[in-house]
């Protein structure tokens, strides 16, 4: 068992090394590609975004700002 944990372990974080490269290389559009159709992104002050666009078009501002994705510990 231990060793499918390890696995699952570092599949998670290829995925995860994956996901910040699109996203410094793509910005917003690349980190909302992750997202389903329907999905839906929790926000901390309540009014979840559902939905791609909708995440896309909350999302545009803060990427737009200087430095955010890296201020978010990404490359």
């Amino acid at each position: 068992m231990k060793k499918n944990n390890e696995d699952l372990k570092h599949c998670i974080m290829d995925f995860d090394r994956q996901f910040d490269m699109d996203t410094a290389i793509g910005g917003v559009a690349a980190w909302v590609s992750y997202f389903a159709d329907d999905g839906v992104m929790v926000v901390g002050h309540g009014g979840d975004i559902k939905g791609k666009e909708a995440i896309l078009a909350h999302m545009a501002r803060p990427f737009s700002l200087p430095g955010f994705f890296s201020s978010m510990g990404a490359p």
